[in-house]
């Protein structure tokens, strides 16, 4: 992906949406490993699983609820009247909440993350976070080999 931040439109539609997921995965999806089955999300239920095989997280179930959801997270994105942080936390959440693809939610909810605090902060605030993201992972998963 050659874009950066700034190249990144605004996200106010199912269409725009799903066109930087595109961007994004460009070459996981040329490679033909991997196809989403729906329009702009999967059609099938995803299970989110932990290390000891455990789910931990059902995805909304089938494109037209996954739709509905993402077009009100859309919604919610562009609210003026609500604090940007408050509302850069809890779009994140629920967009790993909906789980709209089967491979890359997690990269790609971090990215949005990511391009909302270097928008409305400074790019660095947003290398912070995926640096501490970083960091909290590496020590969940050394806990997790012990």
């Amino acid at each position: 992906m050659e874009k950066n931040f700034k190249d990144t439109q605004h996200i106010d539609n199912l269409s725009s949406f799903r066109k930087i997921y595109d961007e994004m995965f460009e070459d996981f999806e040329k490679s033909g490993n991997y196809k989403l089955d729906g329009k702009y999300f999967r059609k099938d239920t995803i299970k989110v699983i932990n290390g000891l095989g455990n789910t931990i997280h059902i995805g909304i179930n089938g494109e037209e609820a996954i739709e509905k959801n993402i077009e009100d997270l859309i919604q919610f994105m562009n609210r003026k009247d609500i604090p940007f942080l408050v509302k850069a936390s809890i779009s994140h959440f629920f967009f790993e909440y909906i789980h709209p693809f089967y491979d890359g939610n997690g990269r790609f909810g971090r990215y949005l993350l990511s391009l909302y605090l270097a928008r409305k902060l400074d790019i660095l605030t947003a290398f912070q976070f995926l640096i501490q993201y970083q960091k909290i992972w590496m020590i969940t998963i050394n806990l997790l080999l012990k």
